[in-house]
């Protein structure tokens, strides 16, 4: 898990961030390189990893986070900020689907990788945010690769992949060239 905090203004101010017991201090003045890194996390009984943000001096901020899973069968969610200053991030138990989008974000195109616990095959569908479908396949593989062109603009899309009764969600962004 890496957190990020940035400001342009107010010089020797630090965000404090906490989770599982262990707390880093970022300096938020200017900030383009600095992070809190934390790893091998493990979340509590009920499936949460807790993340604290509080301040050392007047003010705590935080700009993004990125959080990479280790193996497993296990996906992400993230609860909006509560007013204590914490965040909370869940793992959801997968149905044995998942859709994988490399590179993403991309200034080209997209590979999705469909991995499945079944041999059944798949569909997929690739829409914009307001709900127009720009791609649709039939009959897709599970572990297959799919390329998609170079025709996406730049924006936002939602790759949903179907197998069964089962669906699987990706975002995926395409940058300006």
């Amino acid at each position: 898990l890496e957190l990020y905090a940035s400001r342009d203004n107010y010089s020797g101010n630090f965000t404090v961030f906490t989770t599982s017991g262990a707390s880093q201090s970022i300096s938020t003045y200017k900030n383009l390189t600095s992070k809190a890194s934390f790893e091998n996390l493990t979340p509590n009984s009920s499936g949460q990893l807790i993340i604290t943000i509080s301040n050392a001096q007047t003010y705590n901020y935080i700009n993004g986070f990125t959080l990479a899973e280790n193996a497993g069968s296990s996906t992400v969610a993230v609860s909006p900020m509560l007013n204590s200053g914490e965040i909370r991030l869940f793992a959801l138990e997968k149905e044995g689907l998942d859709v994988l989008a490399s590179p993403n974000p991309t200034k080209n195109s997209f590979s999705l990788k469909v991995k499945s616990n079944s041999n059944a095959p798949v569909r997929l569908r690739v829409f914009d945010l307001s709900g127009k479908i720009i791609e649709e396949l039939q009959n897709i593989s599970v572990n297959s690769i799919i390329s998609l062109g170079n025709n996406y603009r730049p924006g936002v899309y939602q790759a949903e992949v179907f197998q069964g009764g089962k669906k699987s969600t990706s975002t995926l962004i395409k940058q300006q060239d």
